[in-house]
């Protein structure tokens, strides 16, 4: 009987080995989820760290879970500087562009990151467990560097081995480090050699460790980065088909804050040191809709706890445990840690409430200067709210009105829009009617966001040009239509109401001068639309009085 069960130990300590070695696919061909595992077994070579380690969880589960927490801090507000260095490949050198991901993709990992640690309402990051916890901890781009200057908390970094990561290589962080006892680094790279998604240390791991300020952080691929919840201006993101929710950072970060997998890494002999996460044996794949219960008497297995390996779409719960065990890896149980949320760091890396970017600048895209007369202004433009750091500010309303300088009679249509997650604000405007400059003001609909400095604002300006003129408009009896510099003209017409009903439509082909029959046309807006033999469509909008 004891050597049945000695074999078939290490019958499975081979196959975890297999699997972490990517020799055998995983089930439903879902990829590693993360290398904790592997992580372990390198450390397993040192045993002077590795005897550090177990002691160290020892003592946790000994009672040094709450050290440093007192009742009055268990639940204030717990604020993380971060700083995403994004190793891409040197032929990537444009933003957006393969590994080098845009800050837009950034921002929108960052979103979801914050709404699963603050099982926001209304997200994906919400559940109704019991259980369930808003662990309140949020985590800031860092506002400023290490020598304190004003920085977006994204650097760029050339590397490459960005798509063949070797998985554990400090080559990689030694590229580009801030120091980790002031910001949490987040490396970002093609992809991860044996297919994995991501991989961190848990603190407990780098007690004594030399290397401790070199190693600490997380390591991610870039297509798990982002979430398709949030697209920057209507563009989607390059993100993995089945981990496309954020969930693979929200994962990582739970190990670089102390917790286990729920399974503890093994079967269900052995624990995660957390109560309220029900036992478990191994890793679960995929999406089940039943949950299984692999150690009874123990409940059902959390399917959906951001700890296990379920797909993205799956995930949504961190316990009241797992909160508690997160906070206290934040205080001086971890030395190099204590600091990190401390009102002087947050103070120094622009993560204070005094110091987080307040909207300093707008900007206008992809815009052409020249319109026609009577033309919808913003139908493929947006105008972007900025922090000072550059990136795009969430939330912001505007007020758009003509400016006092416009010449050419501006009409806005969309008055008081507000910004996107990413700041990005679309609107509509018409061009006057007459050809002229068009100026259009963009202000802060808030003067108190910003404080400390005027309310900023944007001078947008379109040139209206028309090659038909339409005279009167609006009109009562008579419309003309007139082509200057040619002799005659020849088009397919079609007049629509404001809805896109057809009305009339007719052909003509004549002089350059036309007055189209108006007296049975009804008071209202019009759409005219010419149609050239070249294929191009013209519109004008028009009135009868």
């Amino acid at each position: 009987m004891k050597t049945w069960i000695i074999t078939t130990f290490f019958f499975l300590q081979l196959l975890d080995w297999v699997y972490a070695q990517g020799l055998i696919a995983e089930p439903q061909n879902r990829p590693p989820r993360c290398g904790h595992s592997r992580l372990i077994e390198q450390m397993q070579r040192d045993s002077v760290l590795f005897q550090y380690y177990q002691e160290h969880r020892q003592r946790r589960v000994g009672g040094l879970t709450s050290l440093g927490l007192s009742p009055e801090t268990q639940d204030s507000l717990i604020r993380i500087p971060v700083v995403f260095h994004v190793m891409h490949r040197p032929e990537d050198s444009v933003i957006g562009q393969g590994s080098n991901i845009s800050d837009e993709q950034i921002q929108a990992q960052m979103l979801a990151l914050n709404y699963d640690f603050r099982r926001q309402a209304g997200t994906r990051g919400f559940n109704t467990h019991p259980a369930g916890a808003d662990t309140r901890i949020e985590f800031v781009l860092a506002g400023r560097d290490p020598s304190g200057a004003s920085h977006k908390g994204i650097n760029r970094v050339p590397y490459a081995l960005s798509n063949a990561h070797p998985y554990g290589s400090l080559g990689l962080k030694d590229l580009s480090r801030w120091p980790a006892d002031r910001f949490l680094n987040i490396w970002v790279v093609g992809q991860i050699t044996s297919g994995i998604l991501g991989y961190s240390y848990l603190p407990a791991m780098l007690v004594g460790d030399p290397d401790v300020l070199r190693k600490d952080g997380i390591v991610l691929g870039s297509r798990m980065v982002g979430s398709v919840d949030f697209k920057p201006g209507g563009k989607p993101l390059n993100l993995h088909e089945i981990y496309a929710y954020g969930r693979t950072l929200t994962h990582e970060m739970g190990h670089y804050l102390d917790l286990y997998h729920t399974w503890g890494d093994g079967d269900c002999s052995v624990d995660d040191e957390v109560e309220d996460t029900p036992n478990c044996s191994g890793q679960l794949f995929g999406c089940p809709k039943t949950a299984p219960v692999d150690c009874p008497p123990a409940p059902p297995r959390m399917i959906a706890n951001y700890m296990d390996y379920t797909d993205d779409r799956c995930m949504n719960i961190f316990t009241l445990g797992q909160k508690a065990r997160m906070r206290a890896s934040l205080t001086s149980m971890y030395p190099w840690r204590a600091t990190l949320a401390s009102p002087s760091n947050l103070l120094a890396t622009g993560c204070a409430d005094s110091t987080v970017p307040r909207v300093g600048s707008l900007l206008r895209l992809e815009s052409d200067t020249y319109v026609r007369v009577n033309d919808t202004l913003g139908r493929g433009e947006w105008i972007r709210v900025l922090d000072v750091n550059g990136l795009g500010k969430d939330s912001v309303g505007l007020f758009l009105q003509p400016d006092v300088t416009d010449q050419g009679g501006l009409r806005v249509v969309t008055s008081s829009p507000q910004s996107d997650a990413f700041g990005y604000v679309r609107f509509r405007a018409l061009s006057g009617p007459r050809p002229a400059w068009n100026r259009m003001q963009a202000t802060l609909a808030n003067p108190s966001v910003g404080v400390g400095s005027p309310s900023p604002f944007l001078l947008l300006e379109w040139f209206s040009q028309t090659e038909t003129s339409l005279y009167p408009n609006p009109f009562t009896d008579a419309l003309y239509l007139h082509w200057e510099g040619r002799d005659s003209v020849s088009f397919q017409w079609t007049l629509l109401d404001m809805t896109g009903r057809s009305i009339q439509e007719g052909r003509y082909q004549g002089p350059a001068f036309w007055s189209p029959d108006v007296r049975y046309w009804q008071p209202q807006a019009y759409l005219l639309r010419l149609e050239w033999p070249s294929g191009e469509v013209e519109h004008r909008r028009m009135i009868k009085n």
